[in-house]
């Protein structure tokens, strides 16, 4: 009868320990998905407010954004003389990724 005690005690440490390891890597799996959304909201965060900034910049200085002037042709041709400084500072080989960060830091060079 004892040996039957002492199986079930061993079996029922096992089972508990099982379930506490278990218990502890669903809590760092949360962890780490947690810790993922965090870091994507803040480079969400982040990049909105690049997007916000380079938009004012433009808007500051006369530059057309992609979305502003491309329905309107006669917009281009009247252009101040600041916009096409400031389109000849960005280079012409740059991405419409680059060109945000690319005109703030005309932006700057300017003022």
């Amino acid at each position: 009868m004892q040996a039957y005690w002492r199986k079930y005690d061993k079996e029922e440490r096992e089972r508990l320990r099982a379930e506490q390891k278990a218990a502890t890597e669903r809590r760092k799996l949360d962890e780490e998905i947690r810790e993922a959304k965090r870091q994507q909201m803040k480079l969400n965060f982040l990049l909105t407010q690049t997007e916000l900034f380079a938009h004012f910049v433009a808007k500051k200085i006369g530059v057309e954004t992609e979305g502003e002037g491309a329905a309107d042709g006669d917009a281009a041709a009247t252009a101040s003389s600041s916009t096409t400084t400031t389109t000849t500072a960005l280079d012409a080989n740059s991405s419409a990724e680059d060109g945000a960060s690319s005109l703030a830091r005309s932006f700057f060079v300017l003022v």
